[in-house]
């Protein structure tokens, strides 16, 4: 099972036994329950919504990603020094030598993972 996958699952789990828990605990007003389950099921939504915009996991974006996009991932090893362009954000790109890890794309403000496209490929 895919890593990602298993983590939503898991978080999911987490967070349905989270309003099992304040549900069955007595003497709770039924506001704060409501309140709690609304809650809950935004961060499920959260979670999931998180899960299918991941460009990986998309099986749209994932036919266009190959194995050698797969080596440029955020945190991975350098293995051909040049310019690599954020394949979400094509304005970003960083100067990599042989060896270096790639570090996270800044393009949204936030650093986020990112597949790094060699430019002149």
């Amino acid at each position: 099972m895919d890593k990602e996958l298993k983590k939503s699952i898991i978080i999911t789990a987490a967070l349905v036994l989270l309003l099992i828990i304040i549900l069955v605990i007595p003497g709770r007003k039924v506001a704060v329950n409501i309140i709690s389950l609304v809650v809950i099921l935004i961060l499920i939504a959260l979670v999931w919504l998180r899960h299918t915009s991941c460009p990986l996991l998309n099986k749209k974006r994932a036919e266009e990603i190959t194995e050698e996009d797969l080596a440029t991932r955020t945190g991975r090893t350098c293995e051909k020094s040049g310019t690599y362009v954020c394949s979400e954000h094509p304005e970003r790109t960083v100067e990599m030598d042989k060896g270096k890890r790639f570090p996270p794309c800044q393009g949204d403000g936030k650093g986020h993972s990112a597949v790094w496209v060699l430019l002149g490929k």
